[in-house]
């Protein structure tokens, strides 16, 4: 591990010598390299004048925000990320977002347009969705694991680039080789327009900020985020109830902001009685916190696979702002090239 003489020759930034100043030159130096906030924490707490310290989360989030800030480059580099066509992106840093008010009088002759759809493919679920994923909103398919959530999320987001929309796939626990092979059965050979970009959140985990800098910068008509669980959390402290909807909060704004889809995978125990191939989806043991996702998000499709034909996927659609209605049925899929009917 380099020191941080090694980088800096006394306080030529800071003025001064105290390890607090270090800690923001040091951040100051690595922001302007293009490493991310959570790879700068990482160097922070490894450097040789921090070692038998106990660096705080909130005070690392304090000072590499102002380092990121004083340093005068108003780009950083999130987690790797890859272009399918090779060609990489440069994201930047945003801002924060700041409700607005509104009077109805401004508001009672505004007729507000329809919203931009994005198909999923699924005949079945575009149904239930009056025509496919709209810009603005914010949709969470949970399931178990290995039900097929990240094959379905790349099957919706290779029909998004099939549409002429950007698609970023952000993925904090598959291999890079894995993500690109479902695209592969998509997209390759053929001339689309748009891009699919595929953002490696494995080694250094992505915050919302590194999100939305790629969002902001890439202007993608679809975003999947594969798996909600892995985001870090917003404060630094212990995922609880609260810091769960403050994200999905966070989340919904930069959908709005840029007017994009965000599809969020997540996992979920669901339980069934076991008495019958063609069961209901019995959601009993959903904790608290979940609910508060159930809350915030436009769309809620809970997946299940078959008992007996494992070709086979029940789906149910428990929230749809859009339209009052429920959703449960079965799609085939062939797990093979992970294409859904």
């Amino acid at each position: 591990m380099a020191t941080y003489e090694d980088y800096f020759s006394g306080d030529i930034i800071t003025n001064d010598n105290s390890r607090s100043a270090k800690d923001m030159s040091f951040a100051m130096f690595l922001a302007r390299k293009g490493l991310t906030p959570g790879a700068i924490a990482v160097v922070l707490r490894e450097a040789d004048y921090n070692k038998g310290k106990v660096l705080k989360e909130k005070y690392l989030q304090r000072t590499i925000g102002k380092a990121v800030e004083k340093s005068g480059e108003h780009s950083i580099a999130a987690p790797s990320i890859v272009s399918l066509s090779g060609e990489g992106a440069s994201p930047s840093f945003s801002t924060t977002l700041s409700p607005r008010l509104y009077s109805y009088s401004e508001l009672k002759d505004v007729e507000f347009p329809e919203p931009e759809l994005i198909q999923t493919g699924i005949k079945a679920l575009d149904g239930y969705l009056n025509g496919g994923l709209a810009l603005k909103e914010v949709s969470l398919f949970i399931a178990a694991q290995e039900t097929g959530k990240s094959t379905i999320a790349s099957f919706i987001g290779a029909q998004a680039v099939r549409q002429g929309y950007n698609t970023l796939h952000l993925f904090y626990e598959d291999e890079l080789s894995s993500v690109k092979n479902r695209y592969d059965s998509h997209l390759q050979g053929q001339g689309w327009t748009a891009e699919a970009y595929l953002l490696d959140a494995t080694e250094y985990p992505a915050t919302l900020r590194d999100i939305e800098s790629q969002i902001q910068s890439l202007k993608p008509g679809m975003v999947i985020i594969d798996y909600f669980a892995r985001i870090p959390p917003m404060k630094g402290s212990k995922e609880g109830r609260f810091e769960i909807k403050d994200t999905l909060m966070y989340i919904c704004n930069l959908a709005r902001k840029y007017n994009t889809h965000i599809l969020i995978a997540d996992h979920i125990t669901i339980e069934d009685e076991g008495k019958n191939p063609s069961y209901r989806m019995e959601f009993h043991r959903v904790s608290e916190a979940k609910m508060y996702k159930l809350m915030v998000t436009a769309v809620v499709v809970g997946m299940m696979k078959d008992r007996v034909d494992m070709n086979k996927l029940w789906i149910t659609g428990l929230k749809q702002k859009r339209k009052a209605s429920r959703m449960f049925t079965s799609i085939a899929v062939d797990w093979n090239t992970g294409k859904f009917i």
